[in-house]
């Protein structure tokens, strides 16, 4: 289970497009709104950019020169075309407006999880060499 202390920044840029995440997320993650994608924080654990359309990849962008925490993005379309956009934008994942709360909080569980053991790893990587006087 993830702590308490997760922080997910929602990007709304479309009026209304965040308030079906609140209830669904707001029980299990501490949860920061913006409508600017220049008040994201390097606090932040994830992005979700909820209400997603292709018009909003100059946000998505923005936001990954910003940082590199993970960023979903959730489209109201989830066609391939979508997708394609979406990563290209840069975001980690896409998915479809209609997803399950439930998955939808399993899918940042498991981005949080790797990004954490990542960042873990990098800061404790040691270099061994072998011994090459034999």
């Amino acid at each position: 289970m993830i702590p308490p202390r997760v922080t997910i920044c929602v990007f709304a840029p479309s009026e209304g497009a965040a308030s079906p995440f609140s209830e669904a997320l707001a029980p299990s993650f501490a949860l920061r709104w913006t409508s600017v994608a220049g008040e994201i924080s390097h606090d932040d654990d994830l992005i979700l950019v909820a209400g997603w359309r292709k018009d909003d990849s100059a946000a998505c962008r923005a936001a990954r020169a910003q940082t590199n925490t993970p960023i979903i993005l959730v489209a109201h379309k989830a066609t391939s075309r979508a997708v394609i956009d979406g990563l290209q934008a840069g975001a980690d994942l896409v998915v479809p407006a209609n997803i399950q709360p439930s998955e939808l909080q399993a899918r940042i569980r498991a981005m949080i999880r790797r990004n954490r053991m990542s960042s873990s790893a990098d800061a404790f990587r040691i270099l061994r060499f072998s011994d090459s006087t034999s």
